[in-house]
């Protein structure tokens, strides 16, 4: 079922380069990204295929900076609005994972945000360290959920908000990829007040302190056109409960 999704999400990445061919293929920007576009799609196809060969996920770890990695999501993600933006702090942050199966995870929790999001709201992606955790924050203005919701099945793989156009497995998937790190998720929403989602990611020991880390070269970097400026950033209730306001603030629910 998992791998289903992945080839959902990759059909439906190549289909965007075909339908918008026609209109923009004598634009170069456009060739180029399609080629990446492409490139990227093949890389993981052969994963899919080395998966489904195997009979189990096939699983190469390696050092991987998280802001380059966000980078590449939030921009496989901007072809549907609202556009993430991302903000990067000035230091290089780095983890170590199966790089192919965190950037899947990473584009499903953005596509989710954009999903619960109307076009003229916003999706920011942020990361910063804290302490020995790296801290990939994805926050909306999308319509949010309450604590029941997130309790009991926003990770419940084939339980889809979306009808016959999912199938329900991303956010679990993420959940999972997340916690096969070592790391955790803790979600911050309330209905019609957007959501929080934040994944806590250990940090690479080899890489050295936070502090010590080199500055990026970039600084920060903005994909795309958020439109609705920054989402508040709401003051989180005590883990898992529910505050004066409705919000809810629990940590991804256990495997059962």
């Amino acid at each position: 079922a998992y791998l289903m999704h992945d080839l959902k999400n990759l059909i439906a990445q190549q289909s965007l380069v075909v339908e918008n061919s026609q209109k923009h293929k004598n634009n170069p920007r456009f060739v180029d990204d399609a080629i990446a576009t492409v490139k990227s799609g093949v890389v993981r196809m052969r994963r899919v295929l080395e998966q489904l060969a195997q009979g189990a996920p096939v699983q190469s770890t390696k050092k991987i900076e998280i802001g380059k990695l966000l980078l590449e999501a939030s921009s496989q993600c901007a072809d549907r609005r609202p556009a993430p933006r991302l903000e990067v702090g000035d230091a290089r942050l780095w983890v170590r994972a199966d790089r192919e199966r965190l950037l899947m995870a990473l584009i499903h929790a953005i596509r989710n945000a954009q999903d619960a999001t109307p076009a003229d709201g916003s999706v920011t992606v942020s990361v910063e360290a804290a302490g020995e955790q790296c801290l990939v924050r994805i926050e909306d203005t999308g319509r949010g959920m309450d604590a029941d919701f997130i309790e009991h099945r926003l990770f419940k793989p084939f339980d889809s908000t979306k009808g016959t156009q999912g199938m329900g497995i991303g956010a679990h998937q993420v959940r999972e990829t997340v916690r096969a790190l070592g790391g955790d998720i803790e979600v911050d929403s309330a209905p019609g007040e957007g959501t929080r989602l934040t994944l806590l990611l250990p940090l690479d020991s080899s890489a050295g302190s936070p502090a010590m880390r080199a500055p990026a070269a970039q600084g920060s970097a903005t994909v795309g056109d958020a439109g609705g400026g920054s989402p508040a950033v709401r003051a989180p209730a005590a883990q898992g409960s529910e505050s004066s306001a409705g919000a809810a603030r629990m940590r991804a629910p256990a495997r059962k």
